[in-house]
């Protein structure tokens, strides 16, 4: 049952991404039994472990623009 909530909240995350944390929350909380201030703790790493997983493999692959890039991450 994890892996496959897990699989649609990766999907949703690569192909919009915004609004992945409330996902992992609501998981947390519907399905695993997690109080919210726990659920909200592992959202929060699980959501900065995919933002590193991308950041890794799109670094890899020389699909990063930085002209681009590097203002979002400023401003």
């Amino acid at each position: 049952m994890e892996f496959f909530f897990g699989f649609i909240i990766g999907f949703y995350d690569g192909l919009i991404g915004p609004g992945t944390g409330t996902f992992f929350i609501l998981v947390f909380i519907a399905f695993l039994g997690k109080d919210f201030l726990h659920a909200s703790a592992n959202a929060k790493i699980l959501n900065v472990a995919t933002n590193f997983a991308s950041l890794l493999y799109l670094g890899s692959t020389n699909h990063i623009v930085f002209k681009i890039a590097i203002p979002m991450a400023i401003f």
